[in-house]
């Protein structure tokens, strides 16, 4: 399903192993990044305006191809700060 674009595959943050997202049309994975939390591995959609012009901006001035079904951004999401 992940070679098909059914499924994202993300590597875990909390285990050794993958959290695998629903990834159809409709959620567009390939053209945003993703933020996956630390503690909980919850992934979330991170397809806000600023967000990609940032990345617009960063591939145009240093000349990457940032593949972005396979980029995210790692830390503590909201719910899990809160429940510290």
């Amino acid at each position: 399903m992940v070679e098909k674009g059914q499924l994202a595959k993300h590597k875990s943050m909390i285990s050794d192993g993958f959290i695998y997202q629903v990834a159809g049309e409709e959620n567009h994975c390939t053209e945003h990044m993703h933020f996956q939390c630390c503690k909980c591995g919850s992934v979330v959609h991170l397809d806000d305006k600023k967000t990609s012009e940032y990345l617009k901006s960063v591939s145009a001035d240093l000349g990457f191809e940032i593949d972005l079904k396979l980029s995210s951004f790692n830390g503590i999401c909201q719910k899990c700060r809160t429940q510290d």
